[in-house]
């Protein structure tokens, strides 16, 4: 009898303890996080770089500054070093997503009309703005053309005159 007793209480404290190391079991179930699935296979979470549009505007200032997009005298036409430097320009903003501005600005120097200078400013701009939406595909990219109306020097030869500048500009939802 007393055998007996004991094999119950055993048997008891078994199923006891078995149902406690399951409780225990699915708890830390709970605690586990799953893993995210990645969106797109070849993409890791440390390749991904996330930049503020100011601090992509400072970086195609510095390179703008560094390196100028330039046109022959009198000439619309985009050589191929100003290409290449386009297509730099290009994957800096490729950083940050579609929803954003672009708005390229054109200067001359102080030679010849303002018309005659307005026009071809314009034209320059506009010659960018198309080479930008060939590469990359933006809903709003502006090309303005000033002339000679903010020379940055006054001295009419001057290169700084005849000066390209891209805007970054962010775009407000319409929710």
């Amino acid at each position: 009898m007393k055998r007996k007793k004991l094999f119950i209480i055993i048997l008891f404290i078994i199923f006891i303890l078995i149902i406690i190391c399951l409780f225990i079991n699915k708890k830390e179930n709970f605690k586990k996080i799953p893993t995210p699935i990645p969106i797109h296979k070849s993409i890791k979470r440390e390749d991904i770089i996330i930049k503020s549009i100011s601090e992509l505007q400072q970086e195609i200032n510095s390179f703008l500054k560094k390196e100028p997009i330039n046109f022959s005298p009198n000439s619309t036409e985009l050589n191929s070093s100003s290409k290449k430097r386009i297509d730099k320009i290009i994957s800096i903003l490729k950083q940050i997503d579609k929803n954003i501005a672009i708005e390229i600005i054109s200067y001359s120097d102080t030679n010849g009309t303002r018309s005659f200078n307005h026009k071809l400013t314009q034209k320059r701009s506009n010659a960018i703005a198309e080479y930008i939406k060939g590469k990359y595909d933006m809903k709003y990219i502006y090309a303005i053309g000033y002339g000679k109306e903010f020379s940055l020097s006054k001295n009419s030869n001057n290169r700084k005159n005849t000066n390209i500048e891209i805007n970054i500009k962010r775009i407000k939802n319409d929710f």
